[in-house]
């Protein structure tokens, strides 16, 4: 694994020291590194591609079998129906991907020891922990993007008569398919912030899956009132609001959803970096 090294500060008129460099420079630096390490990593173009196909697949399967099944649907299902939402329904997978290439990101150098050669090339570990964060959010938005509107255009053309289906122009329908995108992109984050508090592979994963998939399907198994209070402003359930045109009941609009996951990511990620700065790695 490569490891370009950033000059650390020095004390200013020592013999031989060059000048302090930037924290900019440093950054950059530091972002330049971490792409090439992500790009070298076997596990991240499978990662991609498996985040990718399971995004347009699963997406595919549902639209058809929707499609199919369109008119055997009670009336109260119709009049909820979101041809948007149904298209983008392998988001459920390719959340899993990404999210656990973040963990991997930051949790295969824990277990492998590299993380002390990242730190030792850059010792301004927050300015460390935000290039990988920089590098992840690229990446992890560029493949979303691929696999969203793929995914709605394939759903929409599945989706025959007299299933309703939606255009890219429709009201709400351009912010839901970049919105998905937004949300596989804060989920790679949130992975990676897990990764990098827990400094454990397996560990991020596991609370990565409970965070998404076990706490909505507890919560849903409370009583109603406390189920409809909290169940909104858990991380699945609050970031996934964005991803859907017609909003729910007991939901958070769309940016007010997605915010709350981001405030989730941006306190994980703040432990984690003060765990980080005070550790002896």
């Amino acid at each position: 694994m490569t490891t370009t090294a950033v000059p650390a500060p020095h004390a200013p008129g020592a013999p031989g020291d060059q000048p302090t460099p930037s924290a900019a420079a440093v950054l950059w630096s530091a972002i330049r590194a971490e792409a090439l390490k992500l790009r070298t990593v076997r596990s991240t173009v499978a990662t991609v591609v498996l985040a990718v196909l399971l995004a347009i697949a699963l997406g595919a399967g549902i639209s058809a079998a929707v499609s199919s099944s369109y008119t055997r649907m009670a009336p109260a299902e119709r009049a909820t129906f979101d041809p948007t939402n149904v298209s983008l329904a392998g988001l459920s997978l390719a959340q899993l991907a990404l999210g656990v290439l973040g963990v991997l990101a930051i949790g295969g150098e824990y277990s492998t020891g590299s993380i002390r050669a990242a730190v030792a090339a850059v010792p301004w570990r927050g300015t460390l922990a935000a290039a990988k964060a920089i590098v992840l959010a690229v990446t992890s938005f560029v493949v979303g993007v691929l696999a969203v509107f793929p995914s709605f255009f394939l759903g929409q053309l599945l989706l025959r008569p007299p299933a309703p289906h939606a255009s890219i122009g429709d009201p709400g329908v351009f912010r839901a398919v970049i919105g998905a995108a937004l949300y596989l992109m804060a989920v790679t984050l949130l992975g990676f912030t897990l990764g990098l508090l827990l400094r454990s592979t397996a560990a991020g994963i596991s609370v990565l899956v409970v965070l998404l998939l076990i706490l909505p399907i507890i919560t849903s198994l409370l009583p109603k009132g406390f189920r409809d209070s909290v169940g909104e402003y858990l991380p699945a359930n609050a970031g996934t609001a964005v991803t859907s045109v017609r909003q729910q009941l007991h939901t958070l609009t769309p940016w007010v959803g997605f915010g709350v996951f981001c405030a989730w990511v941006a306190v994980i990620g703040a432990l984690a970096v003060v765990r980080l700065r005070r550790s002896d790695i």
